[in-house]
């Protein structure tokens, strides 16, 4: 599930999907992107996995192509790891480095982003 989603902004009770899931042996991934870590942490609400696009906002500022997928080691491990070694694509080190610089401004970029919607 997308919570929010793009374009819509639709929202998703995420405690109340992953209960759903789990009572029917489901894993639940959310796509985090519109939201990312600064303002919803969907693994404190019951998902499995959590997607984010890094491009949009983890770097602020669109220079480097990347994501990430988010959960616990064992499962990422198992799941994620092998298929994304297998497949090939990998982030290079400078990308890396550029995403990690954004990680520094996030929360207050996010919080700009909040209080200008506000507006």
């Amino acid at each position: 599930a997308e919570t929010p989603s793009n374009p819509l902004l639709e929202l998703v009770d995420i405690a109340a999907l992953a209960e759903l899931a789990h009572a029917h042996g489901a894993l639940l991934a959310i796509d985090n992107c519109l939201c990312t870590p600064a303002l919803q942490r969907p693994l404190a609400l019951g998902a499995d996995l959590v997607i984010h696009s890094a491009t949009k906002y983890l770097d602020g500022q669109g220079r480097c192509l990347g994501g990430a997928v988010v959960g616990d080691a064992e499962r990422v491990g198992k799941d994620i790891f092998g298929f994304l070694r297998s497949a090939g694509p990998s982030m290079s080190p400078f990308n890396a480095w550029v995403f990690l610089k954004g990680l520094e401004t996030l929360r207050l970029r996010m919080r700009a982003h909040c209080e200008n919607a506000q507006r």
